[in-house]
């Protein structure tokens, strides 16, 4: 009996150390692991930072990847982490980058983490991730393949996230969005609907189609596109933009004089009106109207104008309202003028400056323009022809002489 009860004390003992063994073993690796936060591992031509035990933050894009599948998982030899996150700034400015697939397990993408990749065309996102910083795809002017509503945890999207993306036309919102920053979708030229399944956001809608994004309260505007109807108001109860303006091409638009003074897109031009009459105008509905003319001018500014365009320029005020405007005419043609005309056909020439395609000046209400060049020709372009064929009958003559001497010899 003595000898059993040793052995079955024998065998308890054993257990008991192997269960000691293995805290201690998984205390060890704890450890170890915790001592690794902020170092960094390398896998596939990137960096990867520890941030956690277990956890890692994709910190560079780097090498020769044209293809970034990130993983859900890397290991540092000892220990497995799991991919959480990319951090600010990841693959700023990558030249080579084109598709990028972030995995379900990172649940934020950073700040300009992915900033002027200027041949980045495709990203794929998943269901597990909940933000995207501000300016992360800010001036990807190539990216046209986004699906936003795949990802179904997202919750917010930081300011100019997606700025400046000019070949993305449509996008749909996960019903989880419920944050959306500041000129989050400006210069995204080809943009012509955001389908929203959130509840907090709603459409802008003229004849049926959707021209802009508000707060599902219409109290804060987001976004708004052209391509479309001409002429659209802003809703009265619009108390804050958190869009540009400027990057639509209207010849209407009705705005409610909230917030900052805004620049707004007309005929490929620009209209702002100034600090001072903005601050009159602050809560009071206004219209902004410029149009390009064609068959519709009247006949002394069409005499005046000759073939140079004319634009008309027409803001409707609350009564007792008037203040200045700046206009930008967009023209490749730095050789004009522009010109205000009267009804009655006299041409007063204006004060401006010629920066960036654009005739820039002051206007102190409602008026007829024109960009014309100086000299006496009507011909738009005049003095680039001119210097067109100067060029070509030279490039002509110097042709004939070597045909000539060719020929006939010196």
């Amino acid at each position: 009996m003595r000898n059993e009860s040793t052995v079955k004390w024998g065998s308890a003992g054993l257990l008991a150390c192997a269960v000691i063994a293995s805290l201690l073993l998984v205390t060890v690796t704890v450890a170890d692991d915790s001592e690794a936060v902020g170092s960094t591992i390398f896998d596939n031509w990137s960096e990867y930072e520890v941030t956690a035990p277990g956890e890692v933050s994709l910190t560079k894009i780097s090498g020769t990847l044209t293809t970034m599948k990130i993983p859900e998982t890397i290991s540092d030899g000892t220990n497995d982490y799991t991919v959480t996150a990319i951090a600010s700034e990841a693959g700023l400015k990558n030249a080579l980058i084109q598709t990028v697939t972030v995995p379900s397990t990172v649940k934020s993408i950073g700040d300009r983490a992915f900033m002027n990749c200027n041949r980045l065309f495709t990203v794929e996102l998943s269901d597990g991730l909940q933000s995207i910083g501000a300016q992360a795809f800010y001036g990807c002017k190539y990216l046209s393949d986004l699906n936003l509503q795949d990802a179904t945890a997202l919750t917010s999207i930081g300011d100019e996230a997606f700025y400046d993306c000019r070949s993305i036309k449509t996008l749909t919102l996960p019903s989880s969005l419920t944050s959306l920053g500041t000129n989050v979708f400006d210069g995204c030229k080809k943009l012509s609907d955001i389908h929203s399944e959130s509840s907090a956001f709603i459409n802008l809608t003229v004849d049926e189609k959707n021209v802009g994004l508000m707060s599902s309260g219409s109290t804060v505007l987001y976004a708004v596109w052209s391509g479309g109807p001409k002429e659209i108001t802003i809703p009265a109860t619009v108390t804050t933009y958190r869009c540009s303006m400027s990057g639509v091409n209207f010849e209407k638009v009705t705005m409610t004089g909230n917030g900052s003074p805004v620049s707004v897109g007309l005929s490929n031009s620009l209209v702002t009106p100034s600090s001072a009459l903005s601050s009159e105008l602050s809560g009071s509905q206004f219209t902004l109207y410029l149009k390009r003319l064609t068959s519709d001018i009247p006949g002394a500014i069409k005499n005046t104008a000759g073939a140079y365009d004319v634009y008309q320029f027409t803001p409707t005020l609350p009564e007792g309202k008037s203040g200045e405007y700046q206009i930008w005419l967009l023209s490749n043609n730095k050789y004009y003028t522009p010109y205000e005309i009267s009804e009655s056909g006299e041409k007063t020439q204006l004060e401006y400056s010629y920066e960036d395609g654009y005739y820039k000046f002051t206007v102190g209400g409602a008026a007829y323009l024109s960009l014309m060049s100086e000299n006496k020709s009507l011909i738009p372009n005049a003095q680039e022809i001119g210097i067109a064929l100067i060029i070509v009958g030279t490039v002509i003559a110097v042709l004939m002489a070597l045909v000539n001497h060719r020929r006939y010899g010196a």
